[in-house]
Parts: C-alpha cells; sequence; structure tokens
C-alpha cells in the first residue's frame, strides 16, 4: 500500500466543497459525487461532508474542456467535409 501523504489544515481550507466543484465543473450535486464515489476525483468524505483536492478538481475542468474542444472540432471537420462534398457534386 503506498504511504498517506500527509495533509495539513492550511492545504485542507484551499479544498472545494462539493458546492465549489459544482460551480467549478458545471455539473451537478450527483454529478460530483458519482465521480467522487468512481475516483475520478479525489476527496475526503467528513463529518460535515466531502473535501475535494482542487488539483483534482482542475485536471477534470481541463479534461472536460478538452472534450468539448474535440467535440466542437468534430462538428466542424463533420460540416466542412458535407460543404465539400456538395460542392463537388454541383
Amino acid at each position: 500500500m503506498a504511504p498517506q501523504k500527509k495533509i495539513h489544515l492550511h492545504d485542507l481550507e484551499q479544498w472545494h466543497s462539493v458546492q465549489s466543484a459544482r460551480e467549478e465543473l458545471g455539473l451537478s450535486r450527483q454529478g460530483i459525487r458519482n465521480m467522487l464515489e468512481r475516483g475520478d476525483l479525489n476527496g475526503v468524505k467528513t463529518r460535515v461532508g466531502w473535501l475535494i483536492d482542487p488539483a483534482s478538481v482542475r485536471a477534470v475542468r481541463l479534461r472536460l474542456e478538452d472534450d468539448a474542444e474535440r467535440e466542437k472540432r468534430a462538428e466542424r471537420d463533420a460540416l466542412v467535409a458535407r460543404a465539400t462534398q456538395s460542392t463537388h457534386r454541383s
């Protein structure tokens, strides 16, 4: 088993609540909880709720932005391909 990294109180103060992670990622409360349960987000469950590692939130945000950019590029490429096909048929 990997050694546990010590986390200091000052570091935990920087961690996200479920609400702040929701706001940063644009996801629902259940979406955040699902990501925590799957391990997509790193967090610690406390008596007052989840605390979520800000580096983990940042990594997910970047991945979501990359996914969105890939989808936009694919849509644009499909539109260009259709336009090119239409031009060649005329």
